[in-house]
């Protein structure tokens, strides 16, 4: 989704960082890598079908992410 159209549906309606109703807060969530460390979730929806997809964009956030969590063998 992050090349602008939905895996799903084939529509170029895609969304990013949308945000929540509420007070205008970012619905962006994170992932905790430490105690006072943690890395943005950035979340692309499709405007169309509705399929999401989360992706972390910063670089030393992915860099974090290797350090402190298991590698799938």
């Amino acid at each position: 989704m992050k090349n602008t159209e939905c895996p799903k549906c084939g529509s170029k309606e895609i969304l990013r960082g949308a945000e929540h109703g509420r007070s205008g807060c970012n619905t962006n969530e994170f992932i905790r890598v430490a105690y006072m460390t943690k890395v943005e979730l950035i979340h692309y929806v499709c405007g169309d079908c509705g399929y999401t997809e989360s992706y972390i964009e910063d670089p030393k956030g992915l860099s974090a992410i290797r350090k402190k969590f298991a590698r799938l063998q």
